[in-house]
This record gives C-alpha cells, sequence and structure tokens, in this order.
C-alpha cells in the first residue's frame, strides 16, 4: 500500500486529466477495477502452487528456466526502486535542498533501507504503516478544496472517447492504432 501511495499521489491528477479530461474519474475506477482482478489471479496462483512467484515460475517452468525469469522480476524491481528512490530525491532537491547532493543523500538512505531490512519483518512491517499513515494527512488537504467544487464541472460525462478514457487509465495496450 505504501508503495501505490508514494510519489506517485504528487502527480497523478495531472497525467490522469491529460488523456481524460474531466471524464478522469471513470479511468480512475476501471483501472480500480483492473487491479482487483490482477490481484486475485495473483492470489489463485499463489494458492495453487502453494508459494510465491518464485515458487510459480519453477512449478510452470522448470527450475532453471523459472530461476532466470524471476530474475528478470528482480531487475524490474530493482530498477523500480532506483526510479522511486531518484523521484523522492528529486522533491526533496526541487522543495526543499537544491544543491543536495544526489549520491551522498542516495547511499545515506541506501544504508537506512538496508538497516531497516536486516532488522526484520516486523520493522518492515512497522515502517511501510508509518510511511502510509504519515503521509495520509495529504488526503486532507483534498477536502479544502470542496468548497470550490461544482458539480457541473464533471459535465458532460463522457465526452471523451474510450479510447482516451483507456489510456488515462494507464491500459493503453488495449487499445489498437
Amino acid at each position: 500500500m505504501s508503495m501505490q501511495i508514494g510519489i506517485g499521489v504528487l502527480s497523478y491528477q495531472r497525467h490522469i486529466a491529460k488523456d481524460a479530461g474531466y471524464d478522469a474519474w471513470i479511468p480512475i475506477l476501471f483501472a480500480g477495477g483492473c487491479i482487483h482482478v490482477i490481484l486475485w489471479m495473483i492470489y489463485k496462483i499463489a494458492e495453487t502452487v502453494d508459494g510465491d512467484f518464485l515458487t510459480a515460475h519453477k512449478y510452470l517452468l522448470g527450475n532453471l528456466i523459472g530461476i532466470a525469469i524471476s530474475s528478470i522480476f528482480i531487475g524490474y524491481f530493482f530498477m523500480y526502486v532506483l526510479a522511486i528512490a531518484r523521484t523522492f530525491i528529486e522533491v526533496i532537491q526541487v522543495w526543499m535542498f537544491p544543491n543536495l547532493s544526489t549520491f551522498w543523500f542516495s547511499f545515506g538512505f541506501m544504508i537506512l533501507c538496508t538497516y531497516i531490512i536486516f532488522g526484520g519483518f516486523r520493522t518492515v512491517v512497522g515502517i511501510a504503516f508509518f510511511c502510509l499513515v504519515l503521509p495520509s494527512y495529504l488526503l486532507l488537504t483534498f477536502g479544502w478544496a470542496i468548497k470550490f467544487s461544482n458539480f457541473y464541472n464533471l459535465l458532460p460525462i463522457w465526452d471523451h472517447s474510450v479510447k482516451e478514457l483507456l489510456i488515462g487509465s494507464g491500459t493503453e495496450f488495449f487499445c489498437t492504432n
């Protein structure tokens, strides 16, 4: 949960509204439904092999190819961590400390992350919990704008094509050119 609400909360509105405009609420509902279906499939796969993704890859593809496919996932998540860490550092550099050294800050941050991971499961869950609870006040800041809201700004509904709505939801692979 803390990975989903992380840095993306700062800019997701702009990315969705760029393609879907005032119909941006429709792609959010569609993407949420897609995520629920995908999570259900993940749980069914894990239940079938009585394990996790590594076990599923070994179960389906054998030991050698399963480890190779799992290594691709490990590489993907490593690149994901690098992108998220760089984005966090960029936010700190832009908003607070423009002369902050990227290398030394990321080095210290990775040492802290390593310390948390080696602290065990309870430490990781505790940090993830506080990383979710402490920034949740940002959701309350959206409430201040409610007094300026007007329902008629959502009209006309379905003013954009299905292709634009799918692109706005992040499922542009459904769209054909």
